[in-house]
């Protein structure tokens, strides 16, 4: 594999930057791990996507788009009422 040049890393830092600012970092509080407890339980969901998710129904975003390759957590997604995209170039 051959590396990247200096100006090809500097494009791809530059993208990353861009994404970065479209990202919401949520903290995980003992309230949003309870959360997603539930999720978990009434959605039948891993731990993890279900952190996930009750991260993302935490936050008051119209715009708020849940991407995962996961079709089960965006059909979990939908159900909560937030929009998803489960694979690349198909909106859910």
């Amino acid at each position: 594999m051959e590396r990247i040049s200096p100006p090809e890393l500097r494009q791809a830092a530059e993208g990353l930057e861009t994404l970065q600012r479209q990202m919401h970092q949520v903290e995980i509080t003992a309230d949003l791990v309870e959360r997603a407890g539930q999720l978990a339980e009434e959605l039948a969901l891993r731990a993890y996507d279900a952190i996930q998710l009750a991260a993302a129904a935490s936050l008051d975003i119209d715009e708020l788009i849940v991407v995962t390759g996961d079709q089960q957590l965006a059909a979990a997604a939908q159900t909560l009422g937030l929009a998803s995209i489960s694979d690349p170039g198909t909106s859910t």
